[in-house]
């Protein structure tokens, strides 16, 4: 099997750059046959990931969130059924975490080459915002409201090791959050609606458990349910927004009132203000109207360490 894999130079603050030649040798020295393709700059990821699906048999994203982001994309939008395979290069890696990689690159790819494909669910977006409608696709998170805003924020801190970097984001950016009032409907069926208003903190999205670097936003998250895991968080004094921010490291953050942890297929948001809103831990916008996510069971082929296709 050849692998092709797309590497970004830039994840990692940096460092993953200096680990390319450490994983060409480690390829080479398992006998693995291999494409490498770097990406000259952002959003170069999903053209790369349609031409390695072109010529090998599988495609890795070698670098953080954003990169598996970009890859993923690539290969939902036509990439021929190639699997997706992760090599956790970045600073967060919340997808590899999920995935159940290791995160040194000996061990990640020891399990990478061990690895069955294994198919599991991804989510769409559709935002509407000032420049118009914007399509996307996901395989780890949403984040809307003030988690956008830390997301966006940390990008300033990557120097920062992983989830540190979003710690001095939220210091920053939560006195100074003017929480929106939104109409959330929640759809966890076919003939279920739910429907809640109101002055809202965040609301994370996720296919995968963990966001930020490792804050569990939705900590019974599972790849292949065919759901999505939603944890909606109302405005609160800021008095009692510091005690959330250790617990949601620790998954716990559901105990607290204003906190509502479900699970859907689909849902919408609207806001008379614009919000914020990311996607796999990148900006999309910071101006979003109304957006609507739903789940594509099963639709996205894995390289996923230790499970067994049958």
């Amino acid at each position: 099997m050849t692998l092709g894999i797309i590497f970004n130079p830039t994840a990692g603050r940096g460092r993953a750059g200096r680990q390319r030649a450490r994983l060409e040798d480690g390829l080479r020295r398992r006998g693995v046959p291999f494409r490498l393709w770097e990406t000259p700059a952002p959003a170069t990821g999903a053209g790369l990931a349609l031409r390695a699906a072109a010529q090998c048999d599988a495609v890795i994203a070698a670098g953080g969130d954003g990169t598996v982001h970009e890859v993923s994309a690539g290969l939902l939008e036509g990439g021929g059924n190639r699997p997706l395979g992760v090599l956790p290069l970045g600073t967060g890696n919340d997808f590899a975490r999920a995935v159940g990689m290791p995160p040194g690159l000996e061990e990640a790819l020891d399990a990478l080459l061990a690895a069955r494909p294994a198919c599991i669910d991804h989510g769409r977006l559709e935002a509407d915002t000032p420049l118009g409608r914007l399509n996307r696709t996901f395989v780890n998170g949403v984040g809307i409201g003030l988690d956008a805003e830390v997301a966006a924020r940390a990008m300033q801190h990557k120097r920062l090791p992983g989830v540190l970097s979003y710690l001095v984001a939220a210091l920053r950016a939560v006195p100074r959050w003017e929480a929106p009032v939104v109409e959330v409907t929640l759809e966890p069926g076919e003939d279920d609606e739910q429907r809640w208003s109101g002055p809202l903190l965040l609301l994370a999205v996720g296919n995968g458990p963990s966001a930020g670097g490792g804050f569990r936003l939705t900590p019974a998250a599972c790849l292949a349910d065919g759901r999505l895991d939603v944890c909606r968080v109302q405005a609160m004094p800021l008095r009692r927004v510091w005690p959330l921010i250790p617990a949601a490291l620790r998954g716990q953050h559901g105990r607290a009132p204003e906190v509502a942890l479900e699970r859907v297929r689909e849902l919408h948001i609207r806001t008379m203000r614009p919000v914020p809103v990311h996607l796999d831990g990148e900006l999309l916008t910071r101006a979003a109207h109304t957006v609507r996510l739903h789940v594509q069971p099963g639709g996205l082929r894995l390289l996923r360490p230790g499970y067994d296709s049958k």
